[in-house]
């Protein structure tokens, strides 16, 4: 964190197997897991990550921070956000537009994708053109079949862009929890039974 950030108490941190909440100080200690690919923050309510949720495991990181600011958007009683699934397009159209001008005509607080994004065009495509300083909001996407493609493993290219592909986060009253399709068009490295594992701990 930057010297002028405060460490914030009992946020709840997660490298996809263990779940642990930060101390008083915004410290934590997580053991090391040679299995875990990132370690994510769960978003609290009335926040928002000022980069990403995520960071990519990497043995030559001392530190891993992650920074949230307040969301003025967001109300403690309700929820508008905007969830796009199937857009399965390499090529930018006008929904892209509508949706951004919706979105802050509605003053939605997120836009979710819930998978098809569709294959190594339209995945490519979306992390450049659909993402959350382009629509102006958090833009959070969930892997669908046709989205584990051809790789060292099925979601190897979505973990590229986007980031893990189970998590969670809150906003507003509602408390997310993105799980992802248990196959698609290429084996996932992840199991059911491990996605379930996190899911029991994660409630935290």
């Amino acid at each position: 964190m930057e010297n002028a950030e405060k460490g914030m108490k009992d946020i709840v941190l997660s490298d996809g197997y263990e779940v642990v909440k930060t101390a008083e100080d915004g410290s934590f200690n997580l053991k090391k897991n040679d299995k875990a690919r990132f370690l994510f923050v769960r978003v609290s309510a009335g926040y928002k990550a000022s980069g990403t949720h995520y960071i990519k495991i990497d043995p030559k990181l001392e530190n891993y921070d992650f920074g949230l600011i307040q969301d003025e958007k967001q109300e403690a009683d309700k929820l508008r956000f905007i969830q796009i699934t199937d857009t399965e397009t390499p090529l930018y159209g006008e929904w892209i537009d509508n949706i951004r001008k919706f979105s802050q005509q509605q003053n939605a607080t997120l836009i979710m994708h819930t998978g098809d994004i569709c294959y190594e065009p339209g995945m490519q495509f979306h992390a450049r053109q659909v993402n959350t300083e382009l629509m102006g909001v958090p833009t959070y996407y969930t892997v669908g079949n046709h989205d584990l493609v051809k790789g060292e493993y099925g979601e190897k290219l979505f973990e590229d862009l986007f980031g893990p592909v189970y998590y969670s986060f809150e906003a507003g009253p509602a408390h997310f929890v993105v799980t992802p399709m248990p196959g698609g068009d290429y084996a996932p490295s992840y199991s059911q039974d491990q996605v379930i594992a996190w899911l029991k701990k994660i409630s935290l």
